[in-house]
């Protein structure tokens, strides 16, 4: 069953083109939303946590947003919906795994989505 899904994973990696990134990146998610005439929208925020489970891995985004507040984005990573993943910077001091505790600051300093351009 491994062998299976790593097999699997190799070949949905060919296709995307996928960055190494992991928690503590600040990342452009590029998405289609089908709902909405296919137009695509970029998401911008830290990544506060990652699972690599093989065809199953996963990423959360979290950003603020100065109307709403916090935010958690949740992705599949393999979605045939995600156009693209960009990687913009990185935060300082990063040493955990999962950045579950930013959730908790809801400040000034995590606002990531601030003047975006529309994709072209």
């Amino acid at each position: 069953m491994q062998v299976l899904e790593r097999e699997q994973v190799q070949q949905l990696q060919q296709g995307k083109g996928l960055p190494d990134f992991r928690s503590g990146d600040i990342l452009e998610v590029t998405t289609v939303v089908p709902e909405a005439d296919r137009k695509q929208y970029t998401y911008k925020g830290v990544c506060i946590a990652r699972a690599n489970k093989g065809p199953r891995s996963w990423f959360k985004v979290y950003n603020v947003f100065p109307d709403v507040g916090g935010f958690v984005q949740h992705f599949p990573l393999y979605m045939p919906d995600i156009v693209g993943i960009k990687v913009v910077g990185r935060l300082p001091r990063t040493k955990r795994s999962k950045l579950y505790h930013l959730l908790q600051d809801e400040g000034p300093k995590h606002i990531y989505q601030a003047n975006i351009a529309a994709p072209k």
